[in-house]
């Protein structure tokens, strides 16, 4: 009996400390793993908050992202796991950067994708960031696939696409270590669970250790943003020291022996004495042995919590003390030991007096609502506390109550400490480019929408009115392009920081664009727009000085005016800019308010130019042709080609009103070579009838003189007609000549060599320099119609036209007059000797069948008082 209760007591102890040793193994394994975790969570965060900067960026631009590749490049070296930055319009990857190495992604449409499709359908339908993966990237390789759903309006289902940001794989498990779990000593696997096409779970491994992992594994899960991973954690050998267990057994089992056997015998020898003293020795050894190993556990704990950055604190309820790791009072900049001298024990209220003063009464309510609570919560809370330096730094703060056996809540509290500043100040970065404009720091378009609605609303209740004026730098481009763009960024945060200061502060700046800003003026009306226009158009034209620079310019503003002008922002807005381009056209350097007419003309420019570009495809273009004749003979001796455009809502239009349309828009120069390649066929029709092949004269505007490649397309479309190129006679402006004389020069001669004629247009009603005139290869001057009409009246029209006339003889040039209505306008042009004449006492324009009509005939036109 007395051998048989030893060996169980011995037993039940040597048990009992196993399983201590054992437990000990398990919580150590588990504060790895959590740290682990909890690294691998921090650096998915930090990779992932790419998406939102990007998504503000979307939906800043509107849609799009100007530039994104050198956005991109900017973004990547804050994220050192993320590889690859796309843009999903509609689910297909249209952007992705860095390019090299993911060309295989693009046009990979994400929502229709075998394996990425049904996550790609749960972020937007979710509208919330998923994670996919592990998974085989379109690029190659294994990574994480962050997807956030892009919506235009928060407020409704206008679904763009999406922002992906790629992370591949073994970057990010490198990063986060999980390799020295296996040095360690410990059997791992990082692994998810996956639903089959059978509905049935499958345990996908995402990283794990050579050595195979036990079933007593310990898991600790990472919770992702549409899923959980887990982190699975074991020694091959067992949580036991099975080798220990046994010697402990064994000791056990022999002190049983022992002592049943002086039992036994009541009394041995002094040899029996002294064998039971070694026995016992050896067992002391043991335990001393154990108890090392224990302190050596601990201190490889310790050890982890420093790795980590984590400072770790114990709060006692009975006794109010508060216990801080060093790591604690490391991030605030402070010294454990010289702290705890000068505060000793109770810490509480000295984190109190560390803590910002906005967050103090926060902070400490939520810290006391966790003690309160009987249930097994954890406790969380974020504040901001001083470091030594005098800044503040950000603190995630995480605990929770340890429990006795029953559940019930015991006096200490545990929990650690982590300096979350850098992602703070992430977040703040990106909520400010999602409101504000990052050169001049004024807010963008959606946070200006957003306080002109509050505008409205309380010039709605308030009865009143509110003024919102679109201001256009004039001649900003042609400063950007002559100083520079860092002077012209320079001048912009300079023109933002006068506004600053000219304008009250309830009154709303924003940088819409560009140079274009827009000012929100609550509760004002007409009168009190006017007076803040005028002493702003004063106030912009002092001189800027930037960068030994003195920079004057002036700005054009246009007014619309709340309820008058529109009920919402883009009413607003809208009106403001139409206006805006009235005072640009009325010679810029003022204002104008928006009219109902202004919105007509608006509306007929907008029907013009969204017509325009189809005109050609549904033949409502066609050129007329009015003959020229010379004055000696009376013969024919050309046409001049005229663009007409039946409408077919507005009728006839005019050229003088869409042909400076088309030159805005960038349409002149297809619609140019229209002109030109169809008075060429035109030509190469007459003469195939046997007709007389006469010169025809084609307008070229000064944006298609200045194109590139103007010789060259010419060529191509004279040697297309087979027409000689003396036939066809380019009409240019003094405007296109004088922008550039050394181009022009330039060009004309290479025109010249083709064997082209080149007429001046207009001419005397510019500005043409008498000492290029004589450099350019022209034939002929053309006399305005200006001049002739009061030709018989105005003596100073008829000087003009002598001096013109005389000028071209002497450079060897022959003269054409332009307008001629009236026989005696004709006689005098002869006596004065011009050379040629055109105009509807000759002819009018003639459609094509016409003008061939008229070149079989070949009659001389006489004088008639017609």
């Amino acid at each position: 009996m007395t051998f048989l209760f030893s060996l169980l007591l011995g037993s039940s102890l040597v048990w009992r400390h196993s399983s201590q040793e054992a437990n000990q193994q398990k919580l150590a394994a588990i504060d790895i793993a959590r740290f682990h975790i909890n690294s691998l969570q921090v650096q998915l965060e930090r990779n992932l908050s790419s998406a939102y900067a990007l998504a503000a960026l979307v939906k800043q631009g509107g849609g799009e992202i100007r530039n994104f590749d050198a956005v991109a490049g900017q973004l990547l070296p804050y994220y050192p796991q993320v590889k690859a930055l796309a843009l999903s319009p509609d689910g297909i990857i249209r952007h992705t950067y860095p390019l090299a190495g993911n060309e295989g992604s693009l046009g990979l449409n994400q929502l229709t994708h075998p394996l990425q499709g049904p996550e790609a359908e749960l972020a937007r339908d979710s509208r919330r960031l998923t994670l996919t993966g592990p998974v085989e990237l379109a690029q190659g390789g294994v990574g994480l696939i962050g997807r956030l759903p892009v919506f235009m309006d928060d407020a409704s289902d206008d679904f763009w696409g999406f922002v992906s940001v790629v992370i591949l794989l073994p970057d990010l498990l490198a990063d986060t270590d999980l390799q020295a779990l296996e040095q360690r000593g410990y059997a791992f696997e990082l692994w998810r669970q996956l639903a089959t096409a059978t509905g049935s779970m499958h345990r996908q491994i995402i990283a794990g250790s050579a050595l195979p992992l036990p079933d007593d594994a310990m898991t600790e899960s990472l919770r992702l943003p549409n899923g959980h991973w887990q982190l699975s954690l074991a020694l091959p050998g067992g949580w036991r020291d099975t080798q220990s267990l046994a010697r402990h057994l064994l000791a056990a089992l022999v002190f049983s022996l022992m002592l049943a056997f002086l039992v036994y015998l009541l009394a041995k020898t002094r040899w029996q004495a002294s064998r039971l003293e070694q026995e016992v020795a050896a067992r002391t050894r043991e335990i001393s042995a154990a108890r090392n190993q224990l302190e050596a556990n601990l201190a490889r704990q310790q050890s982890l919590i420093t790795a980590s950055n984590t400072g770790a604190w114990e709060y006692d309820s009975r006794s109010g003390e508060l216990h801080c790791s060093k790591e604690y009072f490391s991030m605030l900049g402070l010294d454990k030991h010289d702290y705890e001298q000068r505060h000793g024990n109770a810490l509480l209220p000295a984190w109190e007096a560390l803590l910002h003063p906005d967050d103090r009464v926060e902070a400490r309510q939520a810290f006391a609502d966790h003690l309160a609570r009987a249930d097994d919560s954890l406790y969380q809370s974020q504040f901001r506390m001083r470091h030594a330096n005098g800044g503040w730094v950000w603190i995630l703060s995480r605990g929770r109550t340890l429990r006795d056996p029953q559940g019930k809540p015991g006096p200490l509290t545990v929990g650690t400490h982590i300096d979350i500043t850098e992602q703070i100040k992430d977040k703040e970065q990106i909520h400010f480019l999602a409101h504000f404009d990052p050169l001049t720091g004024l807010p963008n378009r959606s946070l200006l929408v957003d306080r002109t609605r509050q505008a409205i609303q309380m010039a709605r209740r308030e009865q009143g009115s509110l003024a919102l004026l679109f201001l256009d730098l004039d001649r900003f481009k042609s400063i950007n392009d002559s100083l520079g763009h860092k002077v012209g960024d320079k001048l912009l945060v300079q023109v933002a920081e006068r506004l600053r200061q000219f304008c009250r502060e309830e009154d709303t700046i924003s940088r819409f664009g560009g140079d274009e800003f827009i000012l929100v003026l609550p509760l004002t009306d007409a009168d009190g727009a006017v007076h803040f226009a005028q002493r702003l158009l004063t106030v912009m034209t002092e001189p800027f000085r930037i960068s030994k620079h003195d920079i004057r310019l002036s700005v054009s503003l246009g007014i619309a005016l709340y309820p008058d002008d529109g009920l919402n922002f883009n009413e607003l807005y809208h009106h403001a800019d139409i206006a805006m381009y009235q005072a640009k056209e009325a010679g810029r350097n003022g204002y104008r308010f928006f009219t109902a007419e202004m919105q007509r003309r608006y509306s007929r420019m907008l029907l013009l130019e969204n017509g325009l570009r189809q005109a050609m495809e549904r033949q409502q273009l066609r050129l007329l042709y009015q003959p020229q004749f010379s004055l000696d003979e009376g013969r024919l001796i050309g046409f001049e080609a005229l663009l007409r455009w039946q409408h077919p809502e507005l009728g006839m239009v005019s050229p003088a009103e869409f042909i400076p349309l088309a030159e805005k828009n960038g349409f002149i120069v297809p619609l140019g070579e229209w002109v030109l390649a169809s008075a060429l066929q035109q030509q190469a029709s007459w003469r195939r009838q046997g007709l007389p092949v006469v010169r025809v004269g084609v307008n070229v505007s000064a944006v298609q003189f200045h194109h590139p490649g103007l010789c060259e397309r010419i060529q191509a479309q004279l040697a297309d007609s087979g027409l000689p190129p003396a036939l066809l006679e380019l009409e240019l402006t003094e405007s296109v000549m004088m922008d550039n004389p050394e181009r022009a020069v330039e060009v004309m001669g290479q025109l010249h060599r083709l064997g082209l004629q080149l007429a001046l247009d207009d001419f005397g009603t510019g500005y043409s320099s008498l000492s290029y005139l004589k450099r350019f290869r022209l034939a002929r001057l053309k006399i305005d119609q200006g001049f002739v009409r009061d030709l018989l009246d105005d003596e100073e029209d008829r000087a003009i036209v002598g001096a013109i006339i005389s000028l071209a003889r002497n450079l060897g040039l022959q003269t054409i007059a332009e307008g001629v209505e009236h026989a005696s306008q004709l006689a005098l042009l002869r006596q004065m000797g011009c050379d040629q004449a055109q105009g509807y006492h000759l002819g009018r324009p003639l459609e094509a069948e016409q003008a061939g009509a008229l070149l079989a005939s070949q009659v001389p036109v006489a004088e008639s008082s017609g």
